[in-house]
C-alpha cells in the first residue's frame, strides 16, 4: 500500500477525488512551482495581442478537497457529487441556469420523449409498471448539475482540452467508445454501464459521435452535453507503444504494483488518459477491485471500449456495494438508467408513436416477440420453424395467447358484447413467425377475442448505420411496452427492451435438444454474458480468488437457455 509520506512537500500534493479513499500522490512540485514561474517571466515580457483563449497548462493532477473515505450511502454519494462540482468551480459562483435557460436549451435540444415515454409504460393494462425512485432521481439531478458545470468550464472544444492534457478544469472524464460493427444492444448497454460507474466516482460521461449513439438518443444531461466531436486521436490505438495519447492498462497495473510495493505512485501520477478494458470488449478482472478503483481515481480521463453489460459486477465493487444497495433496493438499476438517460431523439420518438397509435393503443394485451437467428439465413433455414411452433406452444401453455378452437363449455354463460384485444408486435429479420401465426388466427379466430399479428420491418440481414439503429431503437421501445415479452437468448437487443419495459421475459428455448419451449427468465435484468466470475484483485485479500456468486447474494449465474456462465442481478419485481 502507498505509505504515508512526510513533510511538507507532500502535505501540499496531498488529494482525495470525491468518493474515493484518500491517497497521497507524489508529484514533482518543485518543477511544477519553477514552470509556473517562468510562465509568469514570460507573460510579463511578451506583448499581448488578441489570441484565442485557451486553458491554462496545469499540473496533471489539480489538488482536491478532503474528503470521506468511503462513499457508504446515498447521502454521502451526493455530497461527493457536489464536492466534484464545487471544486470544478475553483471558488467561483455557480452559473445560473434559470428556467429560461432550460427552455432555451430544451429548444436547442428537442426531446419529446422526455416527457412522453415513461407515462406509456403506465398505460399497460396487466403489467404494473416499476415504482419511482426518489434518491436516484436526486442523484441525477446533482450529477446533471456536475457534467454542466464542467463542460461549461472547458467550452466547445473538448478535444482541444483532452489534447493539451490539461486538469484546469478540475473535473474527470469518462469516454464510453464502441467497437465497430456493434450492434444496438450491445451500444447501450455498455454506455449504460459506464454512465452508472461514472456518476459513483463522479466523472464527467462522454460519448463519441462515431458510436451513433449521440443521432439515435437524446442529449441527456440539461444545460450540458455528453457529445464527444471525435478526432482520430480519441480512438485509441491498441497496442504497447502505438497510442501517444492514452495509455493501456499494462501500464496502469504496473504502476499499481509500483505504488503498492516499492511505496511510489509516480507511474500512475504520470498516467493522464486510460484504457480501461482488459479482456475482450469489457473492462478486466482487477477493475472491479477496490485498490484499483483507488488509483483509478487519480486518472483524469478514462476510456471503456466495450460492447457488454458489465453494470451487474459494479454491485460486487465493495465499496461501492452500499451505496447501490441503497440507491436500487430492488436492483432495477438498468430501467431507472435508460429511462433516465437513454431516451430516444424526436427521430426516433415519431416512429415509435405511430408504431403505438396505429397497433397499440387500443389494445386489452399486448404481446412483445424478438426472434433472432444468430448465424443467419443458415440457422433459420434449419430451426425456423421448431422456433415458430415454441412460440406459440410457450404463449399458449402459459395462457398469454388465446386458444384457436376453444372446448365448449358445459354452462355458457351469457356471450359478451364486448370483444377483447391482443396485439402481437414481433421483430426479426425474417418474416415467417408473423405469417404463421397471422394464419393460424385469420383462420380459426378465437371466439370474443381479436388477435392482431404486427411486424413492422424484416430485413433478413443486420447492418451496421444510423438509420439501422434509428429503427432498431424504435423497435426495442415498442417490444418494451408489451405485458408480456418473449426474447431470443443471448441477444441484447431483446434484453434492452426488457430492461427499458422492467419485464421478466420468458426465453425461447431455441436449443435443438431442448424439449421445452421456453423457460420464464429469473429477473428483469439483463445477463452479463462474458464475465470473469471471480475476483482478481492481489492487494485486496477479503475478496482476491473469491467467486463473485459467493460474495453478492442477489448476483446469480444466468440461466442456461441465455448465457451458462454470465451473471445478472436478481431483481424485485413482479411483471
Amino acid at each position: 500500500m502507498i505509505s504515508k509520506p512526510a513533510g511538507l512537500l507532500h502535505q501540499i500534493t496531498r488529494w482525495s477525488p470525491p468518493g474515493i479513499p484518500s491517497r497521497y500522490v507524489s508529484v514533482r512540485t518543485a518543477s511544477i512551482l519553477a514552470l509556473l514561474g517562468l510562465g509568469l517571466i514570460v507573460f510579463t515580457l511578451v506583448p499581448r495581442t488578441s489570441v484565442m483563449v485557451q486553458p491554462a497548462p496545469t499540473p496533471i493532477f489539480n489538488p482536491l478537497p478532503e474528503e470521506k473515505a468511503h462513499v457508504v450511502d446515498v447521502a454521502s454519494l451526493i455530497d461527493s457529487i457536489r464536492n466534484a462540482s464545487k471544486h470544478a468551480l475553483q471558488g467561483r459562483p455557480e452559473p445560473e441556469f434559470s428556467a429560461s435557460d432550460r427552455n432555451l436549451w430544451r429548444q436547442r435540444n428537442p426531446c419529446k420523449s422526455r416527457e412522453q415515454l415513461q407515462p406509456l409504460y403506465a398505460l399497460r393494462k396487466l403489467t404494473k409498471d416499476v415504482a419511482p425512485n426518489s434518491k436516484w432521481k436526486q442523484v441525477f439531478d446533482d450529477y446533471e448539475k456536475l457534467h454542466r458545470i464542467c463542460t461549461q468550464n472547458i467550452g466547445n472544444d473538448m478535444s482541444e482540452y483532452f489534447l493539451s492534457k490539461s486538469n484546469s478544469s478540475g473535473c474527470r472524464f469518462l469516454v464510453g467508445g464502441i467497437p465497430p460493427r456493434a450492434g444496438l444492444g450491445n451500444k447501450v448497454l455498455s454506455m449504460v454501464s459506464g454512465l452508472l460507474y461514472a456518476i459513483l466516482t463522479q466523472r464527467v460521461f462522454l460519448v463519441p459521435d462515431e458510436t451513433l449513439v449521440p443521432g439515435i438518443m437524446c442529449e441527456p444531461f440539461e444545460g450540458s452535453s455528453w457529445l464527444l466531436d471525435t478526432k482520430h486521436q480519441f480512438t485509441p490505438e491498441y497496442g504497447p507503444g502505438k497510442d501517444k495519447f492514452w495509455s493501456m492498462k499494462d501500464v496502469f497495473y504496473k504502476a499499481v504494483d509500483e505504488a503498492e510495493t516499492l511505496n511510489t505512485s509516480d507511474g500512475v501520477s504520470a498516467i493522464h488518459a486510460l484504457v480501461a478494458n482488459d479482456e475482450w470488449c469489457q473492462p478486466g478482472a482487477r477493475f472491479f477491485c477496490d485498490t484499483e478503483q483507488t488509483y483509478l481515481g487519480h486518472i483524469p480521463w478514462l476510456y471503456v471500449n466495450g460492447c457488454l453489460y458489465f453494470l451487474p459486477k459494479l454491485f460486487a465493487i465493495p465499496s461501492f456495494r452500499p451505496v447501490l444497495e441503497e440507491l436500487f433496493p430492488d436492483r432495477m438499476a438498468l430501467t431507472h438508467l435508460l429511462r433516465s438517460a437513454m431516451l430516444p431523439s424526436d427521430a426516433v420518438w415519431r416512429r415509435v408513436e405511430q408504431i403505438y397509435s396505429v397497433y397499440m393503443k387500443t389494445a386489452d394485451r399486448l404481446v412483445g416477440i424478438q426472434v433472432r437467428y444468430r448465424d443467419g439465413v443458415e440457422e433459420y433455414k434449419k430451426n425456423h420453424q421448431m422456433i415458430e411452433e415454441r412460440v406459440l406452444k410457450c404463449a399458449l401453455d402459459n395462457k398469454i395467447l388465446p386458444e384457436t378452437n376453444p372446448a365448449p363449455k358445459v354452462a355458457e354463460a351469457a356471450p359478451s358484447t364486448e370483444i377483447k384485444q391482443t396485439r402481437v408486435y414481433i421483430t426479426s429479420l425474417f418474416s415467417s413467425l408473423h405469417d404463421f401465426l397471422s394464419e393460424i388466427y385469420n383462420r380459426n379466430p378465437p371466439p370474443m377475442e381479436y388477435v392482431g399479428i404486427t411486424q413492422v420491418t424484416h430485413g433478413t440481414q443486420q447492418h451496421f448505420n444510423l438509420e439501422e439503429d434509428k429503427q432498431a431503437l424504435a423497435e426495442v421501445l415498442s417490444l418494451s411496452f408489451s405485458d408480456y415479452l418473449f426474447v431470443t437468448p443471448l441477444s441484447t437487443f431483446g434484453g434492452l427492451a426488457q430492461g427499458y419495459g422492467a419485464l421478466t421475459p420468458w426465453f425461447i428455448d431455441n436449443r435443438v435438444d431442448s424439449n421445452e419451449p421456453c423457460i420464464r427468465a429469473q429477473t428483469a435484468d439483463t445477463c452479463y454474458q462474458i464475465p470473469v466470475d471471480n475476483f482478481k484483485c492481489p492487494y485486496d485479500h477479503n475478496v482476491d480468488g473469491k467467486l463473485v456468486l459467493d460474495t453478492v447474494p442477489y448476483l446469480k449465474n444466468c440461466l442456461p437457455v441465455d448465457a451458462r456462465h454470465g451473471i445478472q442481478l436478481i431483481t424485485q419485481t413482479t411483471t
